[in-house]
This record gives C-alpha cells, structure tokens and sequence, in this order.
C-alpha cells in the first residue's frame, strides 16, 4: 500500500481487510467506528484479537484470523526496520564515529585552479593527436591521479606502456573506493571532452565503459591502442629516425638529444619491438662522439663513459638513465660554467686594464705645466 500500517487511515484499513477477504458485516463496522491504521495494529497485538476478528467482525476461519495478523505482523516489523535504518543513517550523519571519521583536507595555494588533463586536439585531416602529444597528456594523466591516489597513477602509467596487454576491466573491478570514484570522473571527464570523430570510433561501449559504467582507464586504453598502433611502416620509421642520429657539436645540445633518443625508444618499444641494449648503447657512444674529441670535454665525459662500461658492460638502458645520463649532464654543465666564469674573469681584467690607463692619463694630464696650469696651453 506503499505507507506503513500504522499511518493507514481508514480507507487503507478497510481495503487491507477486505483483501483478506473479511466479510460485508466486519467491513461496515469498521467504516462506522472509523478505525485507523493505529488501532488496528493494537487490536491485533492484543491477546483478544482472536475474539474481536471473529465476533465483532465475523471471520469464522481461524486460518483467516491467522492469516490477518501474520500479514500485519510482517507489515509492522518491515516499518520497524525501516524506521531503525533511518535513525542509524540520521546519526552516523550527525556524528561520525572515530572509525569512519576522516578529517577535511585543506586545498593549497592554486590547488583549486587545477584542471584536469584534456586529450589533445588532433590535426586538420586526422582523426587523433600525434604520439608525442599523447605522451605528454598520459603524463598530465598521471600527475593527476598522484594527487590523490598513486596506485591509479601507475594503472595509467602501465596502460600507457601496453594498452592492448593491460587487463583494464580487471584493474578497475580492483580499485578502492577512491580509484573508482577517480576513474568515473575521469571517464565522464575524456568522453564528454572528446572530439565527435574520436566518440564515432567509439562503435562498442566496451571502448569506453567497464561494467555499464564510464571508465577512465578503458578510455585511455582505446586511445592508446589507436595513436600507439602497431604497424611495420610506423616502426621503420621510427627505427630509421633513431639509427640515423648524428653526432652533436656543443654541450648545450646534450640535453635535448637524450631526451630525443628516449621519446623514439619509448615510441618503437610500443610498436612491440624494443631496440636490443647493445644497439642503444650504440646510438648514445655516437651522440658524443664529437664532444669526446673537445680536449676540455674528453676527460669530464670520458669518465662517466668508462665508469658505465665498467659498472654495466654495453647497456643502453643504463646508460640512457641516472648512472651515465645524468653525469654527462652534469659535467656538460660544469663545462660551460667553467667557460662562462673564465670568460667574464677575462672580461672584467680588461675593463680593470682599461680602467688603470683611463686614470694614470687622467692624472698625467693634471700635473701642471711650465705655465703653470693643470691644463696645456
């Protein structure tokens, strides 16, 4: 009847009964006396409500009788139940318990200006962004995520390592409370973004939902196996780009050419075919080369070079990284200081030359003359 017993009135009690099938006579003393759902549920709570269901109200059945107060009796608990759930929820609301208390954070400075990341805007004629674009939005991706949970971080860092490997339905049946709630947004987030062309492509809800619901991770896993696509042309290319590397010429190109060479591993490693290390390691001993032969540079680079080969043997993966990487960087660095200081202590020695001869032809000039004046005739 969709309200509990005791808030029946006296329709709803004389419809109750009658579905019961209690006879004419009970029904019309029901409507004279004005009984509301109340005082039925009292009247069956007492002991005589056996007496008053047959007597007053003329059911002979005792099944029926029995029937009667079953019905209402489960009615009434059910209201019990809800009443005592409404009053659990009221408090648990009210005041939270040392348990499930959590204490407020406090945004910092800028935090609330924060946007999240936005899939990148693909050129005029094509249909997604380039791969370099896509590298630096799932490393927006996953700045993001850190800031409120690394472990979804690192689902979007595997995703964009292996979209097609990672089992994405299974990492998001595994996520807390917090990573679901992230990857919901997240996913809301990306399909409402999106361009038209990239939703058309979306032909199955598998592409971006998991479990009937938007999800993040399914987005940026058909993302990546889109842009990141395996394909023999794209892998020449780009092997063809990295074994076709030149040797730089000054220090200060050192930085952006290692930066280069791993965005084109990471780039061929997606195509499902990872440079071997020997060949790697190649590729960066040619980078070099030519600094190698600056005789202020070959000891400061040589020596990181060695201490790599020794510690290493030929891998490129360690010396691409923080053992030989960085320190080439450093000393590079270092290099270009030492040039700059030796430079400007050159120069201020020569304005301090110039100076001292500026002053002693100054002084010379005022000595006074056989005239007599400071100044000559």
């Amino acid at each position: 009847m969709g309200y509990p017993p005791s808030r029946w009135d006296n329709a709803q009690v004389a419809g109750f009964l009658e579905s019961l099938r209690v006879p004419e006579k009970g029904l019309t003393l029901i409507v004279e006396h004005d009984i509301q759902g109340a005082e039925l549920c009292e009247i069956i709570q007492g002991e005589d409500y056996q007496d008053i269901l047959q007597e007053d109200l003329g059911v002979d059945s005792r099944l029926t009788r029995r029937q009667i107060k079953g019905r209402l009796a489960l009615l009434m608990d059910d209201e019990k139940l809800k009443k005592q759930a409404a009053q659990d929820t009221a408090a648990n609301l009210a005041e939270p318990t040392a348990e499930h208390y959590e204490p407020r954070q406090t945004l910092l400075a800028g935090e609330r200006a924060l946007r999240m990341p936005s899939i990148p805007k693909a050129q005029t004629g094509q249909d997604f962004c380039t791969a370099q674009e896509y590298k630096i939005f799932m490393q927006d991706a996953q700045d993001w995520a850190n800031l409120q949970s690394r472990d979804y971080g690192r689902h979007i860092q595997d995703i964009f390592a292996d979209p097609v490997g990672t089992r994405v339905d299974d990492r998001v049946m595994a996520l807390c409370d917090t990573g679901t709630r992230m990857d919901t947004v997240l996913g809301t987030h990306l399909r409402a973004d999106c361009s038209m062309v990239i939703k058309k492509l979306m032909t199955s809800t598998d592409h971006y939902q998991s479990n009937g619901i938007t999800s993040g991770l399914k987005i940026l896993a058909f993302l990546g196996t889109k842009i990141n696509k395996k394909c023999m042309g794209r892998f020449l290319t780009l092997n063809d780009q990295l074994a076709s590397r030149v040797a730089i010429t000054h220090p200060l190109q050192l930085k952006s050419e290692l930066a280069t060479i791993d965005t084109l591993r990471q780039d061929i490693m997606h195509q499902g075919q990872p440079i071997s290390t020997e060949s790697l390691y190649s590729i960066l001993r040619r980078a070099i080369a030519k600094l190698l032969l600056v005789p202020t540079l070959n000891m400061p680079l040589m020596h990181p070079v060695l201490q790599c080969e020794k510690d290493h043997g030929m891998n490129g993966d360690k010396a691409a990284g923080v053992p030989m990487g960085n320190r080439l960087r450093a000393e590079a660095q270092q290099h270009l200081q030492r040039g700059n200081d030796t430079q400007g202590r050159g120069t201020k020695a020569c304005r301090w030359g110039q100076t001292n001869k500026d002053d002693k032809a100054t002084t010379q000039a005022a000595q006074p003359t056989e005239s007599g004046h400071g100044l000559p005739q």
